[in-house]
């Protein structure tokens, strides 16, 4: 984390008189996060210093946020596109109406000067802070939330070709179908999918509290992704070298009470399909659907063991291990395959 950095103490001589004030008692201590984290700013300023019109150079986290505050201004084309930096010079203040910190930040010094300039002389608000430089900045990081990988024994990556497109990431899924998914989404005709052991890779919950993560093939490349997350999430993990991820024990309370099945399986060995259900109704039902693709299945027969497994919402029972194994290939998230009665 680049370290924030006040200005000179000579820059501030014109606000002596205000900063009793500013200083004065009733606010609570700033938080940690008044100053969002981020890895870079989004700035625009004047295209011409005369013809600024007393609008105010400005600075934001993203390069939305910075489009927004420059479409509030009365003369926005005075101002530059907004454009990403290294560090801003930031001030932070208490507003007592509104019972919360605030801050503004300036693409130099200058601009925060006057920034600070004007909320000093409103006297309006609380514990107005000094100008100070601020660069990449992150909270925390959070622990790492196992549970959401999806398990497995390796990973798919995208092997990008040299130089690689801009933007794109070497990303990491757990089989070659997703791998081959993102190829075909992303019309990357000169990228392939590789396997690898082990992959580094991010945890995050974003601001609805829903969690997940994002593997790349390098270190680097994962913490670039990281410093992008940041500032839209809520929580973030470190980048951590992951390999195997055990998959978790089947939910039994999903097991639907009874016992032995009903099963039928497909008669075409090329393309394997079977289904599992309490009852011999339920599993005609299941059978009549998938009638099409069973060829001279047998159709319905009792067995007293099942396989199942559970992704999410969804429980699925299999006649038998093979085809529950099977399933793990077309839905890698989910629970083990375990023995039912």
């Amino acid at each position: 984390m680049k370290a924030m950095r006040p200005l000179a103490f000579g820059l501030f001589a014109a606000f002596a008189v205000s900063v009793a004030h500013a200083r004065g008692g009733g606010a609570p201590k700033a938080p940690v996060n008044v100053i969002p984290f981020g890895a870079e700013w989004s700035c625009f300023h004047p295209l011409d210093d005369k013809l600024a019109g007393g609008e105010t150079p400005r600075c934001e986290r993203s390069e939305t946020e910075c489009k927004q505050t420059r479409s509030t201004l009365i003369d926005p084309p005075k101002m530059t596109p907004c454009t990403a930096q290294a560090t801003a010079t930031v001030v932070t203040y208490f507003d007592p109406k509104r019972a919360t910190w605030r801050f503004l930040a300036s693409p130099d010094d200058d601009g925060c000067l006057a920034l600070r300039g004007g909320l000093v002389a409103s006297k309006a608000y609380q514990r107005v802070a000094q100008c100070e430089v601020v660069g990449k900045r992150f909270p925390p990081a959070a622990k790492l939330e196992t549970s959401v990988i999806t398990p497995g024994k390796g990973w798919w990556c995208l092997e990008l070709p040299t130089p690689a497109p801009k933007g794109v990431r070497p990303a990491c899924t757990r089989s070659i179908a997703q791998c081959e998914d993102l190829i075909r989404r992303g019309a990357m005709a000169s990228t392939k999918c590789k396997a690898r052991d082990t992959v580094y890779l991010v945890t995050f919950r974003d601001t609805s509290s829903v969690w997940g993560y994002a593997a790349s093939t390098t270190a680097e490349a994962c913490a670039s992704y990281r410093e992008r997350v940041i500032g839209a999430a809520s929580e973030v993990s470190a980048c951590a070298a992951t390999g195997e991820v055990g998959r978790p024990k089947l939910d039994r309370k999903r097991v639907p009470r009874g016992s032995g099945w009903e099963c039928f399986t497909g008669a075409d060995l090329q393309h394997p399909v079977g289904s599992c259900a309490r009852s011999a109704k339920d599993c005609s039902a299941a059978y009549e659907l998938d009638r099409y693709v069973l060829g001279a299945s047998t159709g319905c027969i009792k067995q007293s063991t099942a396989f199942a497994r559970n992704v999410q919402d969804q429980f699925f029972v299999f006649p038998s291990a093979a085809l529950c194994e099977a399933n793990i290939g077309d839905h890698s998230d989910g629970s083990r395959c375990e023995a039912v009665n």
